[in-house]
């Protein structure tokens, strides 16, 4: 909104312009921590002008994103036809086209077709903690052995080492356009990137209750929003970063007046693109959902979910589609942002091994992956 005033006629000009707008800019003007939406007033002697900045991510596509009724329902093994592979981790791009899967033994998969071919990559060696993560795009691409971070600017044709470790247990997760990218170290500490992936750099502001449990948990879970500064880290507690994963706090899931320090072993986590609604999953236990930018959480209740060998758990775009997997047992979904559940009722997905899930931001499209197993995918009707 701009404001022009009608110059004074007189000489010398005396007039010094809006001069109390400053005693009021609190009034006027704010930046909101959560959505990043700020109004500024600026002036002239001639002029008064304010300026609303509101970030906006839009993905544009040219086709239906189908029936949301029969999201998870669905499903086909896309590997059928070839061997059994103790899969780790699968991640996809925002409109789904992009796909990476990784394996145990360090054989990196994509697929530019939904998922429904998968192309031998690179090989970046053995580790059960082989990890993937892919941009909206699908341009950008990082994988992690537990040892090196690998790096992909082409959709993840080639690959090139960014950055050696020399230590073991590395969860990495990116932003959705790729340039913010975390990766904890178990035992060692948290690595971040703020160009892509190209260079990296220890964070030394890690201490306290983050940096022990990044020193001593097994398991551990890292997701982002799509700017890359809303961040969670989720081990013996869930942790919680406003500026990029500069500095971190430790939330608590007790409502009690001492605010007491609840730990539990968490094993995974993600979020929605603009960080309102998180999900966190245990080990053996519960799920935990926030609607309020992690500043709470609540435990799902449903009996149906309860008590389960937790693996995996990913969430469209918007926060409301989200699927979880069970080590040893069930696909779930949940259509109202994780206030209920029900297991997928496709019966290609009786118990199994499930290690890792992907959905993408539409919801449309998600792959699942299985220890010993193969690769599923499943996609909405149009």
């Amino acid at each position: 909104m701009t404001v022009n005033i009608e110059p004074e006629p007189y000489v010398p000009v005396l007039n010094i312009g809006p001069t109390n707008l400053s005693t009021i800019n609190h009034l006027i003007n704010y930046s909101e921590l959560h959505t990043n939406v700020r109004k500024q007033t600026t002036s002239s002697l001639t002029n008064i002008t304010q300026t609303y900045v509101v970030p906006m991510l839009v993905l544009l596509v040219n086709d239906n994103v189908g029936s949301l009724e029969d999201y998870g329902i669905s499903w086909t093994n896309t590997t059928e036809n070839s061997t059994i592979q103790n899969w780790l981790s699968v991640s996809i791009s925002s409109s789904g086209r992009y796909q990476v899967v990784i394996e145990e033994y360090g054989d990196i998969y994509t697929s530019d077709d939904f998922g429904v071919t998968w192309v031998l990559r690179k090989n970046i060696g053995t580790s059960l903690t082989n990890n993937v993560s892919i941009s909206l795009t699908g341009q950008y691409q990082s994988a992690a052995n537990g040892v090196e971070i690998y790096t992909s600017s082409d959709y993840g044709v080639t690959w090139s080492i960014s950055y050696n470790f020399g230590t073991t247990q590395v969860f990495v997760c990116m932003s959705l356009t790729g340039k913010y990218q975390t990766v904890i170290s178990s035992g060692d500490g948290l690595y971040q990137s703020s160009n892509f992936g190209v260079s990296w750099t220890k964070n030394e502001n890690v201490n306290g209750n983050l940096y022990n449990s990044i020193l001593s948990f097994p398991t551990a879970g890292v997701s982002m929003s799509h700017d890359g500064r809303l961040q969670i880290i989720v081990c013996e507690a869930i942790y919680l970063s406003t500026d990029y994963g500069n500095s971190w706090i430790t939330t608590t899931i007790i409502n009690d007046r001492y605010r007491e320090f609840d730990d539990h072993n968490w094993v995974g986590c993600d979020m929605s693109s603009d960080g309102r609604y998180m999900a966190a999953i245990e080990v053996t236990g519960e799920i935990y959902i926030s609607s309020d930018f992690g500043e709470n959480w609540t435990k799902n209740e449903n009996e149906n979910v309860k008590d389960r060998q937790w693996q995996a758990i990913s969430m469209s775009s918007n926060g409301k589609l989200i699927t979880a997997v069970e080590k040893n047992g069930f696909v779930f979904i949940s259509l109202d942002y994780g206030v209920t559940w029900q297991i997928a009722p496709d019966p290609i997905l009786s118990s199994q091994v499930w290690q890792a899930i992907s959905v993408s931001s539409n919801g449309r499209y998600q792959s699942a992956v299985v220890y010993g197993g193969h690769i599923y995918t499943s996609n909405l009707r149009q």
